[in-house]
C-alpha cells in the first residue's frame, strides 16, 4: 500500500508563521507546500474557470517535485444543475472548464476530478449514471472521485454500483455529516480517497495521532494499493499537521510506503 498525503488547497493567509515562514510570498507558497507534502486539492477549479497560464505557473513552482493535483469539477455542474446537464450547453462550459485543467492532465500531473455534491443532493441511480456517462463523453477517462453528504448515498449497494460505473467513493469525514468506510472483503479497487474535514467542529479541529492511528489501520485492513488522504481542516493549517502525523503512521506500517 502506498499513501499520498496533501490538503484542500495551499495558499491560506493565516498558514503564514504557522506553516510558512513570516517573510515568504503568495507566490511562493506551493514550492514550499510541495517540499513537505504529496499533493494538493485545487479549490480555484469549483468556482472559476482557471486559465492555462495559471496552471502553467503551478506547475513550474512543483516541477522539482513528484507532486499530483486533483481538481474539484465546477459548481456549475455539481450545485447548479446538481448533475443534470444540458447537453449542449454542458458540453461548452465543460470545453472552457477542461482547457485550464487539462494543462495538468497532458503532463501526468492530475490525479482526478473531485465531485464534491451539496448535502441535499439524494442518489439518484439515472441522474448520478448520466452524470457519468456525460463526463466520459465529454473526453474524460480518468479518475473521478465522488464526494456525497447525503443519508441516500451512504450505502453498501450505492457505493459498488458506482464503482461498476467506474467511479472513485471518497471517505468523508466531519463531524458535520455521515460517511460510509467500505467493507473488508467487498473493497476491490485500487485507490481509496479519503477526506478529513474536522472531527469536531469543521474545518477548524485536529484529528491527532489518537484519531488517525485507527484510519490507518482501516486502509491497511482494507488492502488497497493507494491511499489519498486529503485534509480539509485547514484553519491555522491544522491540516499539514494532520496530514503530516497520518503519513508518520502509515510508514511504521509493514508494507506501506509513504510518498509519490
Amino acid at each position: 500500500m502506498r499513501v499520498l498525503v496533501g490538503t484542500s488547497g495551499w495558499d491560506y493567509s493565516d498558514w503564514r508563521g504557522v506553516f510558512y515562514p513570516e517573510g515568504l510570498k503568495s507566490k511562493e507558497r506551493l514550492r514550499y507546500y510541495a517540499v513537505v507534502l504529496d499533493g494538493t486539492e485545487v479549490n480555484s477549479t469549483f468556482y472559476r474557470v482557471v486559465r492555462r497560464k495559471t496552471v502553467e505557473g503551478w506547475l513550474k513552482q512543483v516541477e522539482s517535485f513528484p507532486f499530483f493535483f486533483v481538481c474539484k469539477l465546477h459548481q456549475q455542474f455539481t450545485h447548479r444543475w446538481r448533475l443534470v446537464v444540458p447537453v449542449e450547453e454542458g458540453e461548452l462550459f465543460w470545453r472552457r472548464w477542461w482547457e485550464g485543467v487539462s494543462v495538468l492532465a497532458e503532463c501526468g500531473r492530475l490525479k482526478g476530478i473531485l465531485v464534491q455534491l451539496p448535502p441535499s443532493l439524494r442518489f439518484d441511480s439515472e441522474r448520478v449514471r448520466a452524470f457519468i456517462q456525460f463526463i466520459r463523453w465529454c473526453g474524460y477517462g480518468g479518475w473521478l472521485f465522488i464526494e456525497a453528504r447525503h443519508g441516500s448515498w451512504m450505502e453498501a449497494e450505492v457505493v459498488e454500483r458506482l464503482w461498476e460505473w467506474g467511479v472513485e467513493w471518497v471517505v468523508s469525514h466531519s463531524s458535520r455529516w455521515g460517511y460510509y468506510f467500505p467493507e473488508v472483503g467487498r473493497f476491490a479497487r485500487s485507490v481509496l480517497y479519503l477526506r478529513f474535514h474536522g472531527p469536531r467542529e469543521l474545518f477548524r479541529s485536529v484529528y491527532g495521532e489518537g484519531l488517525l492511528r485507527g484510519w490507518v489501520a482501516r486502509c491497511v485492513a482494507l488492502g488497497v494499493k493507494e491511499v489519498l488522504a486529503v485534509f480539509n481542516n485547514t484553519f491555522r493549517a491544522r491540516a499539514v499537521e494532520d496530514a503530516l502525523a497520518f503519513r508518520r503512521l502509515a510508514q511504521f506500517q509493514s508494507g506501506v510506503g509513504v510518498g509519490c
